[in-house]
């Protein structure tokens, strides 16, 4: 194993959440859904990564974030970092069908482990002379915390991630897995858990305890708030047509979406 240096590393204080299917959201992706596209997953599709969030709040910006009305979204067809949501084929940007909330569920979880934090100066400092090359053949100016936090190019941050899972910590210990922060906001911490070889043969990570979840309700708090900051709101949803009416999705003084 090559050792990583001295990168910065950090674990998960308190429980982390995910989004994901009915009936439990904790286990890995089966294998037939690859290749996978996520930020931090496999290029060469060996190990699988379980993406999970601090809050709940930072679950559903990352999977909501697909449905945004933004230009971007809707001429490139992006799909988000932590999900393959078939769903956004067919949605009209800025609207989110209920039918998304069928056999979706929120879970909570202890997570154990030491994550490799790729956002701090001293790891970015250490991965920059390996992947400064890399980084310019893909089109990017620098390797910087800029650089890993771009949508695209893909091809930079599976890398990284695959030189992280090979590579031996300072203590001579493999890394659980990647800690990241979110592209929607630098209050919102994410981790890509790596699937390791005490998991072959097992639903879901030997580093999750304490393991729940439940059905995620149309007037979850976290998930209005999610809608709120991307703009979006329900697709039946109809125009006002009161005054002081209050919709699902909040609004702005002025009456536009927020």
């Amino acid at each position: 194993m090559t050792n990583v240096g001295d990168v910065a590393l950090g674990r998960p204080d308190g429980t982390v959440h995910r989004v994901a299917f009915e009936p439990n959201p904790w286990v890995w992706t089966p294998w037939e859904y690859g290749p996978f596209i996520g930020r931090w997953d496999d290029p060469e599709d060996v190990y699988r990564v379980l993406y999970a969030a601090s809050s709940p709040l930072g679950c559903f910006l990352e999977v909501l974030a697909v449905f945004r009305p933004d230009p971007a979204v809707i001429a490139t067809n992006i799909r988000e970092d932590e999900i393959e949501d078939r769903s956004f084929a067919t949605a009209q940007p800025g609207k989110l069908d209920r039918s998304w909330l069928t056999n979706r569920c929120l879970g909570a979880a202890s997570l154990d482990g030491a994550y490799v934090d790729v956002g701090h100066s001293k790891t970015i400092a250490h991965l920059r002379p390996r992947f400064i090359k890399r980084a310019i053949e893909l089109g990017l100016p620098d390797f910087d915390a800029e650089a890993i936090r771009m949508f695209a190019p893909r091809a930079l941050t599976q890398e990284i991630s695959r030189f992280l899972y090979e590579a031996a910590l300072a203590t001579g210990d493999a890394a659980s897995g990647i800690e990241f922060g979110s592209r929607h906001g630098d209050d919102q911490q994410l981790w890509a858990v790596f699937e390791r070889d005490a998991d072959i043969g097992h639903e879901q990570s030997s580093l999750l305890s304490g393991c729940n979840w439940s059905q995620i309700s149309e007037e979850d708090p976290d998930m209005h708030e999610a809608m709120r900051l991307h703009n979006l709101e329900w697709a039946d949803e109809q125009p006002d047509r009161a005054e002081g009416r209050t919709d699902n999705v909040a609004r702005s003084e002025d009456g536009q979406s927020s």
